[in-house]
């Protein structure tokens, strides 16, 4: 063509790929909808945020190092945040998300114990995970060990009597057992009338101290009384079974 020439300027734009360097927070729950910062680099107007293979919400490009988006809806785990900017050139970091489920609890072993708490507890549920946390109505368990997923051992505070909500955290999400624990006072017994009876047994006596409630126990020595009946908080009635007379 006779050595002539056409141009276009700035007919072609050279694109550098976007790459991710972190996300803030790193995980969030499985149902979505948390505010995240993607850091990073090579940001450009109108690029898209995947979380997985699932398309983030609300993705403003903040500057050409950070993004804000909203995760949406996963699976527990790990997962690959990605940014594509619009002329279709992505970077990514692997497992730069993770999804937690929602713990459960469905019960707690034993059920009840003293108000002065030292209670050694076994917690049972589902999606228990390292770091996890045992509340006793908002004060923070003792000792807590997260044995495997379902299971977590803890030692409870110290409370007052009545039944409280037991709740596990883990990263933030949390699961409750309403009324999965209830604290007692521990009964003393300050006298009983009378203080004497025959070897035999069969002597019915009253027992009187605080704290007693329904379906409380009586041991003379090593063995049950019979008869036992908790007549209120500070009474109780019973009969003494054959027991060794004192030397």
């Amino acid at each position: 063509m006779s050595g002539q020439s056409g141009s276009l300027t700035n007919g072609y734009t050279y694109v550098v790929a976007p790459s991710v360097s972190s996300v803030s927070p790193n995980n969030g729950p499985v149902a979505g909808g948390t505010a995240v910062t993607i850091t990073g680099t090579n940001f450009a107007a109108g690029a898209t945020v995947k979380f997985g293979s699932t398309a983030a919400t609300n993705v403003v490009v903040v500057s050409s190092t950070s993004i804000t988006a909203t995760t949406p809806a996963g699976s527990a785990g790990a997962v690959t945040v990605t940014v594509t900017n619009s002329g279709g050139q992505s970077g990514s970091l692997a497992n730069g998300f993770t999804y937690i489920a929602q713990p459960t609890v469905s019960s707690v072993a034993p059920t009840n114990g003293s108000t002065a708490g030292g209670t050694a507890v076994t917690i049972t549920g589902t999606s228990f995970a390292t770091g996890a946390t045992g509340d006793v109505r908002s004060t923070a368990a003792t000792n807590v060990v997260v044995v495997n997923s379902t299971t977590i051992t803890a030692t409870t505070p110290a409370g007052t009597a009545g039944a409280v909500t037991v709740t596990v955290t883990v990263s933030g999400q949390s699961g409750s057992l309403t009324n999965g624990y209830t604290y007692v006072v521990v009964p003393t017994v300050s006298g009983v009338s009378p203080n004497s009876g025959s070897v035999a047994g069969g002597t019915a006596v009253t027992i009187t101290g605080t704290n007693y409630a329904t379906g409380a126990t009586v041991k003379f020595g090593s063995t049950a009384a019979t008869n036992v009946v908790v007549v209120n908080s500070t009474t109780i009635t019973a009969t003494t079974r054959r027991g060794v007379r004192a030397r």
